[in-house]
């Protein structure tokens, strides 16, 4: 008889049951960066949109209209990464904690463009920001949300989450 071959959505890493350890003893230094920047990207999903209102209900036009826009779909995108792979996470632990030590199940393979694509759109409202007049709000949230970007996709190749 034939072998049987087995095909799963799988991604090896051993770096989030490690985690997982570091959890179960009480150190949570490893989870500090990744929750400051889902925070922080969070509070700009909702932020902008109440800042919009704000400014359409006081009939002030501005001129950073796009690149806040920018600044919101990339902190989507990446929030989006974010919860696709703890779903994975979630998932594989559902299934046995003892499976988090040879990787995640689940489909993680589109979670790299996600966050690329966000950080990009980051990156790019930040540009167009730094090349008109200085407005600090803006940039300090465009800012933000680069910078919280940036922290969580570093804190994701850490845990061997992005390669």
């Amino acid at each position: 008889m034939a072998g049987i071959d087995f095909v799963t959505d799988y991604k090896p890493t051993r770096a989030v049951y490690a985690l997982y350890q570091e959890v179960e003893e009480g150190r949570y230094a490893g989870l500090i960066a990744p929750a400051f920047s889902i925070l922080m990207l969070l509070l700009a999903v909702f932020a902008y949109p109440i800042a919009w209102l704000g400014r359409r209900l006081d009939g002030q036009p501005s001129e950073y209209s796009t690149q806040r826009r920018m600044a919101w779909l990339a902190a989507v995108l990446i929030l989006g990464g974010a919860v696709a792979l703890l779903m994975a996470v979630f998932q594989t632990f559902s299934r046995s904690v003892a499976l988090l030590a040879l990787g995640l199940i689940g489909p993680t393979a589109w979670v790299v463009p996600l966050l690329a694509l966000g950080v990009l759109l980051a990156l790019l409202a930040m540009v167009q920001v730094v090349r008109k007049p200085r407005d600090v709000g803006t940039f300090a949230g465009i800012g933000l949300v680069l910078i919280s970007g940036l922290v969580l996709s570093a804190s994701l190749l850490g845990l061997d989450l992005l390669i």
